[in-house]
């Protein structure tokens, strides 16, 4: 299950690409998951044909549907076996879960109008665990299911109602949830009400957690630092302004995001680090359709999609959403997301 080094840096490419193209855009508190549309945009991908599958695997960083339906296996079920793993370390020694969790799920939503290819029905189940799910779009308990469907891979983090179209013909979903522990949990009886500095200069009390921790990495750059707080198994990693500087500086470019961003960038330091964090949970939902036409993508978006390898009937995207949380406390941090596709009713080409 161990994914190929291409795979991983085109997953790298694409997160920071995306995620600079959003960011940049200044829209506040924002939370963005490039491995969620990732995903999405993969189980689309793979059914595409043409100058849309052309356009998809260039903007994953991948040469073949093959090796990206591949590759996306391979991913899942490293995460998938980890997780079982961990739980029946458990169940042996009878102790509490350890670790982070990390769970990505798919699924693809069919109108009874759809006429879904029998090898993308079988791709899509073997190779991203997604079943096609039969679903009658014009009634509210589409939007229902769905939504619990969501609800249910999230630990409840999203549990928001959804409510497609009635003229979609295929909806493609995927979650991912995240959480971990940290390695230095923060002590309640330090966390305190202090005052945060708004973007545009405005301030805000709210609860900050506080550790000093005496052995940090860190590492200083040209008007920032960065260090990351430690989960089980990953890291967190924080970006910090000098004075003076706004986080949109640092945006330019998503070479220069990475830089910043990655850990295995730069040189590193190790020193005290106090950590003053205010204690949050956000909410984003942002359209996704939008930010990927901004960089480029025009093909499979338009109503002469090509998706010949989904189906016989002419589709194309006609919307695709991400709604994100991420919560930060004394114990962990978590993270759950979804985006959803609409495929609607192409023409013919």
């Amino acid at each position: 299950n161990q994914i190929s080094e291409e795979f991983r840096e085109g997953l790298d490419a694409f997160a920071f690409e995306s995620g600079t193209s959003l960011l940049r855009q200044g829209q506040g508190n924002v939370n963005y998951s490039p491995l969620s549309a990732y995903y999405a945009l993969a189980l689309a991908g793979c059914g595409a044909e043409g100058q849309t599958a052309s356009e998809i695997l260039a903007l994953l960083h991948m040469d073949s549907q093959e090796e990206l339906a591949a590759q996306c296996q391979k991913l899942y079920q490293w995460f998938y076996y980890v997780n079982q793993w961990k739980q029946g370390q458990n169940r042996y020694y009878g102790g509490e879960e350890e670790g982070d969790a990390i769970k990505i799920s798919s699924s693809v939503w069919v109108s009874e109008s759809a006429d879904i290819e029998k090898e993308y029905r079988d791709l899509a189940s073997r190779q991203f665990f997604a079943p096609c799910l039969s679903v009658d779009f014009k009634s509210p308990k589409a939007g229902e299911a769905m939504g619990e469907w969501i609800a249910q891979r999230t630990n409840r983090a999203i549990s928001a109602p959804i409510f497609p179209d009635p003229e979609n013909r295929v909806s493609i979903l995927n979650t991912l949830y995240f959480y971990g522990g940290w390695q230095n949990p923060f002590d309640e009886d330090n966390t305190k009400e202090d005052i945060f500095t708004l973007a545009g200069g405005e301030v805000s009390p709210c609860l900050f957690l506080n550790q000093t921790i005496e052995y940090g990495s860190f590492r200083k750059g040209e008007g920032f630092m960065v260090s990351c707080l430690g989960t089980a198994d990953s890291e967190l990693v924080f970006l910090l302004p000098e004075e003076g500087r706004r986080p949109e500086d640092f945006l330019e470019s998503p070479q220069i995001f990475e830089e910043m961003m990655n850990p295995e960038k730069g040189e590193w330091e190790t020193g005290e680090i106090t950590w003053k964090i205010p204690r949050f949970s956000v909410k984003s939902s942002m359209d996704l359709k939008s930010l990927f036409q901004a960089m480029g993508i025009q093909k499979m978006f338009g109503e002469t999609g090509e998706f010949g390898r989904l189906s016989r009937n002419p589709m194309w995207i006609s919307d695709m959403v991400q709604e994100t949380v991420i919560s930060v406390d004394e114990s962990g941090v978590e993270g759950a997301a979804y985006t959803m596709m609409a495929m609607g009713k192409g023409v013919m080409i």
